[in-house]
């Protein structure tokens, strides 16, 4: 062979070379940004996931708060213990079913021990309210 057709035959082996190392980087860069956009997509989901969760336990702790709060059971038991009416003491029963349904709804949700203990914490002072409703009504 000479040596003009020996360096053409090096140059296209070089020059094939090179294209494969092109589309093997470039096939991979498609697989590792597929893996990335994937992965992505989870975070997203996963964070949009547990951002539900936190605002459904807000909106729960709302509904539980108003329920016990003022203008519900301690301010409803408070007027019965301070005019005990017939009317007081039904209000404050159906605070209390309120109340109650209310814990329950929250103790559905996935919750972290932590808050399980605080929400039995809550149950425990509407058990309290029940006995004294019981003992206001005697």
């Amino acid at each position: 062979m000479t040596e003009k057709t020996t360096h053409t035959r090096d140059f296209k082996l070089w020059e094939l070379a090179l294209v494969v190392i092109a589309l093997t980087f470039s096939v991979g860069f498609i697989v590792y940004e597929n893996l990335l956009m994937d992965r992505a997509a989870q975070l997203e989901k996963q964070w949009h996931d547990n951002y539900q969760k936190l605002v459904t336990k807000s909106q729960m702790l709302s509904d539980i708060r108003s329920t016990i709060g003022f203008g519900g059971l301690i301010h409803n038991f408070k007027n019965l213990v301070l005019r005990q009416t017939e009317q007081r003491a039904k209000a404050t029963e159906l605070d209390l079913i309120a109340a109650y349904a209310a814990i329950e709804r929250f103790n559905e949700l996935e919750l972290s021990d932590r808050e399980r203990q605080l929400v039995d914490t809550i149950s425990n002072v509407v058990d309290e309210y029940q006995w004294g409703l019981t003992t206001a009504n005697r």
